[in-house]
């Protein structure tokens, strides 16, 4: 029907199913995939298929409306368990699809609707830094009590709406003092959060091998790496300087 009509129509933009096993959107063809789709057509195709618009608001209570999480987050909390929504990635519309957890006023409105400690943030630099107006350490002094997981990385922005991957040390997002005030931040709860570099850029002796976009062996443990030393290393002068 008309829904795998749409699919068949992403993979020919994307070049197909293998683009996303050994592909990678560095080249456009997200652009191309959203100049095919803009702000109405891939829309009302899955409304169609669900019988029901499909738009922001819809979307938005399927976070934080009616359901799920205000069901979920009671049970959640009775159990110690901690639920945390990663920002969605990129932050912008793609193929007119709307976005509902990409700015500051997203999360607030997230965490006031459901105002318990288990709703919570996957904290994923990468997706919430390729917006330009959210400020990560502002995010970090706002909801540093809802921050339950973190996912490290970094990015280049070349203008509106188009960025790049880049190393972990060395893009637009300030890494140096992000990863200070989470070090005060565990260091403040007790708790050590759990950390990934998340992505990784492609090395020389990987080439040939299958590789999912971005997730590189070498590249990921080399970003791991970086960010324990400069954790490490910020610790460190944390502790001699209150001594």
């Amino acid at each position: 029907g008309a829904f795998r009509g749409a699919v068949h129509d992403v993979e020919r933009v994307l070049g197909g199913p293998e683009f996303y096993r050994v592909g990678g959107g560095g080249d456009g063809r997200y652009a191309a995939l959203h100049r095919a789709y803009p702000e109405s057509g891939y829309v009302e195709v899955l409304g169609a298929a669900s019988g029901r618009p499909l738009g922001r608001r819809r979307l938005g209570e399927g976070v934080c409306g009616t359901r799920p999480r205000p069901e979920v987050a009671p049970v959640a909390e009775a159990l110690g368990i901690k639920l945390a929504i990663h920002p969605d990635d990129p932050p912008f519309s793609v193929m007119g699809l709307p976005r509902v957890v990409s700015t500051q006023k997203d999360l607030n409105r997230i965490f006031n609707a459901v105002p318990l400690n288990a709703n919570g943030l996957c904290y994923c630099t990468g997706s919430l830094g390729a917006e330009p107006h959210n400020d990560l350490e502002q995010i970090i002094d706002d909801h540093g009590d809802r921050i339950h997981f973190l996912h490290l990385r970094n990015v280049k922005r070349d203008s509106k709406d188009i960025f790049r991957e880049a190393e972990h040390l060395n893009g637009d997002n300030p890494i140096e003092s992000i990863m200070e005030k989470l070090v005060i931040l565990m260091q403040k709860r007790n708790v050590a959060l759990p950390l990934r570099p998340d992505h990784g850029f492609l090395h020389t002796m990987e080439e040939g091998k299958e590789q999912y976009p971005g997730y590189s062996l070498v590249g990921r443990l080399k970003g791991l790496a970086e960010l324990r030393g400069l954790e490490m290393g910020i610790q460190y002068r944390l502790k001699h300087t209150q001594n």
